[in-house]
């Protein structure tokens, strides 16, 4: 009967609970279980809307208008985003165009703020101040407008005006802050940014000029010379690492030939991947910088200490088959691994016991003044 009595007492204490769990649970609602759909919120508060209803994918070109400043515009074509402006077309800052695919697709409104026309000026959304992006989703029409004024005092969300409406809402997000920059910050500073895996070829001009030019070609996985035989793998690798990393410092948009001396140089490097060529010229230096060209032609100023991978390039050892030395050091290594077995002595040695130090050409022999 006791027994009996502590089951029934068990069961009541977990009866009670599962309930103060399940209050828990509805108070809190952390799976959103009681939270209204956005169909049924837009229903109540018409003010609660989505105001980008489309993924990123569906995001084809966005076109950007500041007060009294020219247009310009960032597309997709064949793979990569690019800018446009008056006639001229640049390679796309792809960080830039990767916050725009982040905070656009599903942007909604949180409020309104105000539908007179007379307060906008307030939210910076009226003509003289108000930014103009227009959001394209393969049509030649935009599939959004917005005019986005200024970010609120905590600079998580901005107010916008959709379309030609008269209402000002606050967007969920700060798309000021996408907007905000100057055009040439929508430009790439890394005009050779390719993937060294992708690479099928390498041209490289000597830095001297006193040499031929070579083509190295990538085949079964080898860097091969032009006569067929194993490159330096290792030096055309990082030489491809450290030029797909560049950096620019400053664009030369109207240079002066007599001053970068550009003109008729062949290209220091070309580097053929999947998606096209990539060109590297070098021309003159100044001071602490160098003036180079990339494969569209366009002219930018380098400082000198981040062209080194090419400047200071020891040429020559390009056609150095440094497979054999490391196959040859891999062999060597095997047999040097020592196994200790029942009744042999073992020449390992524990980590407590000094080991000398191997020269760094692999020989085994300690350096001068070692034990």
């Amino acid at each position: 009967m006791a027994k009996k009595k502590g089951t029934n007492r068990f069961v009541m204490l977990l009866l009670v609970l599962v309930v103060l769990v399940g209050a828990a649970l509805l108070l809190v609602d952390p799976f959103g279980w009681l939270k209204p759909s956005e169909e049924e919120q837009a229903k109540a508060d018409p003010n609660l809307r989505v105001l980008c209803d489309f993924g990123k994918d569906a995001i084809t070109a966005l076109q950007i208008t500041k007060p009294g400043e020219q247009s310009f515009k960032l597309e997709l074509k064949n793979g990569k985003w690019l800018l446009t402006q008056g006639g001229k077309t640049y390679r796309a800052n792809q960080e830039r165009v990767d916050k725009f695919l982040e905070d656009l697709p599903g942007l909604k409104s949180e409020g309104l703020a105000t539908d007179k026309p007379d307060k906008y000026a307030t939210f910076e959304v009226d003509k003289p101040k108000a930014i103009t992006l227009e959001i394209f989703t393969g049509k030649p029409e935009p599939a959004v407008q917005l005019a986005i004024g200024k970010a609120d005092t905590s600079y998580q969300s901005a107010f916008v005006r959709l379309g030609g409406g008269k209402e000002v809402y606050r967007a969920s997000r700060n798309v000021k802050a996408l907007v905000g920059f100057a055009f040439n910050d929508y430009r790439t500073k890394k005009p050779w940014a390719f993937d060294p895996a992708l690479l099928t070829e390498i041209t490289v001009r000597p830095p001297t000029g006193k040499d031929a030019p070579l083509t190295f070609t990538k085949k079964d996985q080898y860097w091969k010379t032009p006569d067929g035989a194993n490159a330096n793998q290792n030096m055309l690798s990082e030489l491809a690492k450290k030029i797909s990393e560049l950096s620019i410092n400053q664009f030369m948009d109207q240079p002066d030939e007599k001053l970068v001396k550009l003109a008729g140089v062949a290209p220091s490097l070309i580097f053929k991947a999947p998606d096209g060529e990539y060109k590297l010229t070098v021309g003159a230096k100044e001071s602490t910088n160098y003036y180079i060209a990339d494969q569209d032609g366009l002219v930018y100023q380098m400082g000198e200490y981040y062209l080194k991978p090419y400047t200071e390039l020891d040429f020559a050892k390009l056609t150095f088959d440094d497979t054999k030395a490391e196959q040859a050091k891999a062999a060597g290594g095997a047999k040097e691994e020592v196994k200790p077995d029942e009744g042999v002595k073992s020449d390992i040695k524990s980590d407590s016991e000094e080991t000398p130090p191997k020269s760094v050409a692999g020989g085994g022999k300690p350096p001068k003044g070692g034990k």
